[in-house]
């Protein structure tokens, strides 16, 4: 009986137990926004040639797609082309402008995983007869002949 009492007088005097607090689940990092940047920016483009626009967009894991909107000097609307990932860039190649063309105005724009989107300013690109017309304007590199547009105009 003692040892009971004992027991007991050592379990009163104990403070009580505290509920466990219940554990909250981990919290994600915040995803990075997606970054896109011209590398480098074309200034030139040569009529009859397919010009290339690269650009780099990461975090590389978090493109869902990268695209080059550009239009010409003859109208208002806006069309794109899918860009592919090649060698840690992004790569469009544009439909051959012709020589009243120009200037030829694009940008870049990357989407990412969670549909967010990020743009480069938009550049203005001359359309040229011959390289050597570019006069220290950095030329659009070619890219294959064969493009896929998408027959989709954006009006801004």
């Amino acid at each position: 009986m003692r040892l009971v009492a004992s027991a007991l007088v050592i379990l009163l005097a104990a403070p009580p137990f505290a509920p466990a607090e219940p554990q909250a689940p981990p919290v994600p990092p915040p995803p990075v926004p997606l970054a896109v940047a011209l590398s480098p920016a074309v200034e030139c483009m040569v009529a009859g040639t397919n010009p290339q626009i690269e650009a780099g967009i990461s975090p590389d894991d978090q493109v869902q797609a990268g695209r080059v909107y550009f239009k010409s000097a003859l109208g208002d609307a806006f069309f794109y082309v899918e860009m592919a990932p090649q060698a840690g860039r992004h790569v469009g190649v544009l439909p051959k402008p012709r020589p009243d063309a120009g200037p030829i105005t694009y940008y870049v724009e990357g989407v990412g995983r969670d549909y967010a989107q990020s743009q480069t300013p938009e550049v203005r690109a001359v359309v040229v007869e011959k390289p050597e017309d570019c006069e220290g304007k950095l030329l659009a590199a070619l890219g294959p002949a064969e493009t896929r547009m998408v027959l989709e105009t954006i009006k801004r």
